[in-house]
């Protein structure tokens, strides 16, 4: 990219962001692959009905929380601040200011989501039948995720998983009239939780429409033993 911000294969990013053809990027480290990304799944977004419709994979949980950030810090930028001078980041601007059309039209009310991990360090030694580890190792992770709706944080989730966790349990607290609270003591095995909703949905999934749907296109799983 020049002093001026003026990229030298302009056009061919820009004919990158065409949803209706496929491309393959290959290019060094630092020159703008990342942000290219971001630029087509914001001009996918301007497009589609359900921001769900829009897959995006990576091979890190790292690089998937990188990419929701940069994503919601485009659109917040082109909510709250003028656009750029830079031609390359104007144009991000304008795409994230069209889909931010998009989402005041559909109902969608995107704003910003924050997604922290970050490692567990044990304090002191701690083991399991199946591993030990020791003080100052890595003993699991911590992750908090915010939902922001116009800059007030609506949705807060806290997951703490890691060895040795001392009171485990699950708990749900909804703000509200009447203010509702559940806590699980001991919490809900991750593998059996998984596992219950994968059976649990295989009477939506019978009954579903044919195409191609998400969880959201589906009700809420749950048990019914016809009883």
């Amino acid at each position: 990219m020049s002093e001026l911000g003026i990229v030298p294969d302009a056009a061919e990013r820009e004919r990158a962001l065409d949803p209706a053809r496929s491309f393959i990027v290959q290019a060094p480290a630092g020159s703008g692959k990342t942000q290219l990304l971001i630029q087509r799944f914001l001009a996918l977004l301007a497009r589609v009905d359900r921001p769900e419709e829009i897959a995006a994979i990576t091979f890190t949980i790292k690089a998937a929380a990188e990419m929701r950030g940069r994503i919601f810090e485009a659109l917040h930028a082109a909510r709250h601040e003028e656009r750029p001078q830079s031609p390359h980041e104007a144009r991000t601007w304008d795409l994230a200011r069209a889909a931010l059309e998009r989402n005041d039209a559909m109902g969608w009310k995107l704003d910003r989501i924050v997604d922290d991990v970050a490692p567990k360090i044990a304090e002191q030694a701690v083991a399991s039948d199946l591993l030990a580890v020791k003080a100052g190792q890595v003993c699991g992770v911590v992750q908090n995720g915010v939902g922001y709706m116009k800059g007030v944080p609506l949705v807060t989730l806290r997951l703490e998983a890691y060895l040795g966790a001392l009171d485990p349990y699950d708990s749900v607290l909804i703000e509200g009239s009447p203010r509702i609270y559940s806590k699980i003591a001991g919490g809900v095995h991750g593998d059996i939780a998984t596992a219950s909703i994968t059976v649990n949905s295989i009477p939506a999934v019978l009954t579903a429409p044919p195409g191609l749907r998400t969880m959201r296109d589906m009700r809420l799983p749950s048990f019914f033993n016809g009883v």
